[in-house]
């Protein structure tokens, strides 16, 4: 899973994923019954929090990008969930909107992935996305089961 960038809790444990976005994805994850099932590695496209917890600019992501070549060595995905747009643009998909993103595969240079929305815009619509990030998801380890 690939993510935007670290928050204030991700950069004090210097791990992604671990405050109050980190909850919703691990709980989405859980209550897919899938937990078990898949090793998932968590990363950020940008790795540095960014100044007044802006969106980072697109082109700093992409010189993190080096950072996911590393991973996809390190580890070979099986499955790539972007997290929001920001990650979706640094593995390369077209810069559209996210209604029209979310929930297709499509095939990059670091492997077949699809695109959700990013927990934190869950949290930020006071959940009106949840069913959509859960089916999204589902779908996403439903893909990988059936590989």
């Amino acid at each position: 899973m690939v993510g935007e960038a670290p928050g204030f809790e991700e950069v004090r444990e210097r791990k992604p994923f671990v405050g109050k976005s980190g909850m919703v994805l691990r709980g989405v994850i859980r209550d897919t019954g899938f937990e078990n099932h898949f090793p998932v590695l968590m990363t950020n496209a940008y790795l540095c929090h960014p100044e007044g917890n802006e969106t980072p600019p697109l082109k700093a992501v992409r010189a993190c990008k080096k950072n996911l070549e590393e991973l996809k060595e390190k580890y070979p995905p099986i499955f790539i969930i972007a997290l929001g747009k920001i990650a979706s643009r640094t593995l390369g998909l077209p810069d559209i909107p996210m209604e029209e993103l979310r929930g297709r595969i499509f095939e990059t240079e670091f492997g077949r992935c699809t695109v959700t929305y990013h927990p934190s815009a869950v949290l930020r619509t006071r959940y009106r996305l949840t069913t959509l990030f859960e089916m999204d998801i589902k779908k996403a380890f439903l893909t990988v089961r059936e590989k």
